[in-house]
């Protein structure tokens, strides 16, 4: 009951105490009607849901914090000759439809041993109907000690068209316990532009993730809300990723941007690589819903 009421004093201080928040990129993408939310596949297909949920090498993009604990590790057998005790990830994402004509090339490593991480991420749009802009991230994570608490930040240089051609630095923070009869939980929380480079900055981003066990399979419920404030733009997106038991190598997903934009999608595991799809619902008449695929591989 103590560690419950903790967890819940916490989230509600973060709530109160966060005065702006938000992913901007995802904000002013959605603010021109495309499909918001760029990371990879399984995040896409699953409302752009992240700050607590994401786990492999999609996490830098929405919470360092995450590094700490990345669910990455290759099959028995699967490292090389080296033997090391690092798992690490490497993904590739493709805009297959939309109008975004998006890429992004993502990698993380971690020490489970250790308890730490780090991950990389570089992203390209180059759409006449939108913006033509690079921008890449780096970061770590860590645990605090020997408690639930993760920590990490990140930078990122946001490209000349992007945000001016800044470096944006941000910070991330994790309970990753349980709480009432053993129930887990991830509770996330993200500072963007620690330094106020940009405009209506720093941002704050708040996230939950609930993982559940059924007689079907397994899966994770999560959500996420983006400038509590409306600083920029409020968002509030939810999201579900679910591996039932019967067909063990497919996952599905499904969520809302925004409570408006429909999101899904499916991925497929062969041992150490993975090919996921995702599809979003377009926000405007007139634009292409997105459909993105991303290719993963676990050594």
């Amino acid at each position: 009951m103590n560690r419950l009421m903790t967890v819940v004093t916490v989230v509600v201080l973060l709530l109160v105490s966060t005065a702006a928040f938000g992913q901007y990129i995802t904000a002013v993408i959605a603010d021109n009607g495309l499909a918001p939310g760029l990371t990879t596949a399984r995040y896409m297909g699953m409302g752009s849901v992240g700050v607590a949920v994401a786990d492999d090498a999609g996490a830098i993009n929405y919470n360092p914090a995450n590094l700490a604990s990345l669910n990455i590790a290759p099959p028995a057998g699967g490292h090389s000759n080296l033997d090391m005790p690092w798992n690490w990830q490497a993904t590739g994402t493709y805009e297959l439809a939309g109008e975004l004509d998006y890429w992004a090339l993502h990698f993380a490593g971690s020490n489970p041993s250790a308890e730490w991480g780090f991950g990389a991420s570089f992203h390209s749009t180059s759409s006449p109907a939108w913006i033509v802009a690079d921008w890449w991230l780096v970061g770590i994570g860590a645990r605090l000690g020997s408690s639930d608490w993760q920590w990490g930040v990140s930078m990122m240089d946001s490209g000349e068209d992007l945000y001016g051609d800044e470096t944006i630095f941000n910070a991330g923070l994790l309970y990753n316990g349980q709480v009432g009869r053993g129930q887990p939980v991830r509770i996330g929380l993200t500072v963007e532009d620690i330094t106020d480079e940009f405009q209506e900055g720093p941002f704050f981003s708040l996230g939950i993730a609930l993982p559940f066990f059924c007689g079907w399979g397994d899966g994770v419920f999560g959500a996420d809300l983006l400038d509590a404030t409306d600083q920029y733009d409020s968002m509030f997106n939810v999201g579900l990723e679910f591996n039932p038991r019967a067909c063990e190598n497919w996952t599905f997903r499904g969520g809302l941007v925004d409570t408006d934009w429909l999101t899904a999608g499916a991925g497929y595991n062969n041992g150490p690589w993975n090919l996921d799809l995702s599809w979003q619902e377009s926000g405007e008449s007139g634009v292409d819903d997105e459909i993105a695929t991303t290719f993963s591989f676990l050594f």
